[in-house]
This record gives C-alpha cells, sequence and structure tokens, in this order.
C-alpha cells in the first residue's frame, strides 16, 4: 500500500511537471507563431516508431 502511493505521488508529480512544460512550450510556440522543425521530426520518428512496434499485434 505504501509503494502503491509512493508511485501514485511520483507519478502526479511527473504529470504536473509535463502539463507545466507542455503550457510553457505552448507560450513560446505562440510567441515564435510556428512549431519547431525539430519538433515535427520528434513526432514523425515517434510515431514511425510505435507503428514499427505495435504494427503485429494489429495484424
Amino acid at each position: 500500500m505504501d509503494k502503491k502511493s509512493e508511485l501514485d505521488k511520483i507519478n502526479g508529480e511527473i504529470e504536473e511537471q509535463l502539463i507545466r512544460e507542455m503550457e510553457e512550450g505552448e507560450n513560446k510556440i505562440e510567441k515564435k507563431g510556428y512549431l519547431s522543425i525539430r519538433f515535427w521530426i520528434m513526432l514523425g520518428f515517434m510515431i514511425f516508431m510505435l507503428y514499427r512496434v505495435l504494427k503485429p499485434f494489429f495484424t
């Protein structure tokens, strides 16, 4: 029970940090007026890797 609550606490902190970083990122994007090329490359690569990893489960 203790370990579970500790994990929940850690997960909560991580989620809060991610949300905070996303909000900061959105503010930076609004200032720039566009998304960085690096962001799109990383996003495309991650989707591609997920597709390759998950493809066997759907066939």
